[in-house]
C-alpha cells in the first residue's frame, strides 16, 4: 500500500475527498489518478479482510483487522474499537492485556503506536506474569518508553499489588490461614529471593502492624528470633504470624523452616508472645504450619 510519498493524505482531504487508507501515491500530475489509486487500494483491503476473516477463527471488526495488519495507527481506528473508548463502552474486561497496557502507555512514536509499544513490553516481560518482575531499566530500553512512561507503568503495577494486599487485610480472620495468605500472595509470589514478613496482632486479633524482617538469597531467608520479637515488643503485639515465600513456587516447608518455627514458638512461649502461624507463600498456593500440625 505504500505506493510512494509524493502525495499525502492531507492533500486528498483538502479537496474534500475521503479515503480509509493512509497510503501515499507516486503520481505527480493527477489528483484524480491519486484518488482512483486510493479507492483501488481500499477495495483490495476489503477483499483481504473478507478472505482473512473467512480463513481465521478469530473475529475482527474491519478497523481491528486493518490495524492489526499494520495499515493504520490507533487514531485511525473507529472510535468504538480504540482501547480507551472500548473500555468506556464495554468495560475493562472486554480489553486484551495489550489494550489495557496501551491505555497506560497512552501515546506512541512516529513508527509505533501505543498498542504496538504495549505488545513489545509484554514480549520483553515474557508474558503478563513477567510484568511483575520487569524493572524500570528494562522498560526504558524499549524504543519509545522513556522515564515518564516507565514510571507510569511501574506505578500501575505497584498499585495493583497494594490493592490486592488491602483486599486481603479487609478479609483477614485470625482463624483463617487462607485469609493471611491472601494478604501476601500477590506481593510475594513473584519474588526471586526469599522475603520474610511479620504480621503483628493485638489481644483481639486485629492487625496492628506489618513489617519486613529480612531478604535472603534465592533459596533461603536470614531470619533470627531476636529480630522477630524485637518488632513484636516495640509494637506491643501479643500474637504474631510469620510469612515468607519460596521463589521456586513450591510452598513445601524445608527442614530449616520447621526448625525456625519451633525456635520461634519456644521463645514466644517464654516471652508471652504467641506464634499463631507460619505461612509459606508459593506460586498461587500456600502452606500453613498450623494446618499442617507443626504449631
Amino acid at each position: 500500500f505504500q505506493l510512494g510519498n509524493h502525495y499525502s493524505f492531507n492533500i486528498i482531504n483538502k479537496h474534500n475527498f475521503k479515503s480509509i487508507t493512509s497510503a501515499n501515491c507516486f503520481y505527480d500530475n493527477s489528483l484524480e489518478d491519486a484518488f482512483l489509486i486510493r479507492i483501488s487500494a481500499n477495495f483490495l483491503v476489503i477483499a483481504l479482510f473478507a478472505w482473512y476473516t473467512r480463513e481465521s477463527e478469530e473475529v475482527y471488526s474491519f478497523s481491528e483487522f486493518y490495524y492489526h495488519r499494520g495499515f493504520m495507527k490507533i487514531k485511525d481506528i473507529e472510535c468504538s474499537d480504540r482501547p480507551r473508548e472500548k473500555l468506556l463502552t464495554y468495560g475493562a474486561a472486554s480489553l486484551s492485556v495489550e489494550e489495557l497496557l496501551a491505555i497506560i502507555v497512552n501515546t506512541g512514536t512516529p513508527s509505533a503506536s501505543a498498542l504496538e509499544l504495549a505488545k513489545e513490553i509484554i514480549e520483553k516481560a515474557n508474558g503478563i506474569r513477567g510484568l511483575a518482575d520487569i524493572t524500570l531499566d528494562e522498560l526504558t530500553q524499549i524504543n519509545g518508553i522513556k522515564k515518564v512512561k516507565a514510571a507510569k507503568i511501574y506505578a500501575s503495577l505497584e498499585l495493583s499489588r497494594r490493592i490486592s494486599k488491602a483486599r486481603g487485610i479487609k478479609k483477614f480472620s485470625v482463624n483463617s490461614p487462607e485469609s493471611i495468605a491472601d494478604i501476601y500472595m500477590e506481593e510475594l509470589r513473584y519474588e526471586k529471593k526469599e522475603i520474610a514478613k511479620l504480621l503483628l496482632l493485638d489481644t483481639k486479633g486485629a492487625i496492628i502492624g506489618d513489617v519486613h524482617i529480612s531478604s535472603g538469597t534465592l533459596n533461603s531467608s536470614i531470619v533470627h528470633p531476636r529480630d522477630i520479637f524485637r518488632e513484636a515488643i516495640m509494637r506491643s503485639a501479643n500474637r504474631i504470624v510469620l510469612v515468607h515465600n519460596h521463589p521456586s513456587g513450591d510452598p513445601t516447608p524445608s527442614d530449616q523452616d520447621i526448625v525456625l518455627t519451633k525456635r520461634i514458638t519456644d521463645a514466644g512461649s517464654i516471652m508471652g508472645i504467641e506464634l499463631l502461624d507460619h505461612i509459606i507463600i508459593g506460586d498461587g498456593e500456600y502452606t500453613s504450619f498450623k494446618e499442617q500440625g507443626y504449631i
